[in-house]
């Protein structure tokens, strides 16, 4: 079993990479770092174990820059999978609209 210190590294081994928490409301909370995201969706690799399943609506806080403000999303789980050196990933499909929806929208397109 992963210590503190070593789940937060395995969670954020570089600096610049984009931060998500993921809440299903039945599990602790995911922590992962943001592989891939899109206007459409994100694919998550998750530090540890994870209770995020398939149909899941979760809540998320994502971040993008230490120095600015996180976002708030929601979203539908759609994939997930263990990986090899007990780690699991997610695809996330977003289900928010309005102005969090335009605040990722234009993170997206700045991060082109």
């Amino acid at each position: 079993m992963a210590t503190l210190v070593e789940t937060m590294s395995m969670a954020r081994p570089e600096p610049d990479e984009p931060m998500a928490w993921i809440e299903n409301g039945r599990g602790p909370i995911s922590r992962g770092v943001v592989e891939r995201f899109s206007s459409q969706g994100a694919h998550v690799r998750i530090a540890g174990e994870s209770s995020l399943e398939p149909g899941d609506d979760v809540e998320l806080r994502l971040s993008f820059d230490r120095d600015e403000p996180t976002l708030a999303a929601t979203a539908k789980v759609i994939f997930t999978q263990e990986t090899e050196g007990g780690e699991s990933e997610c695809e996330l499909e977003w289900t928010h609209s309005g102005p969090e929806r335009e605040q990722l929208e234009a993170v997206i397109a700045a991060r082109g």
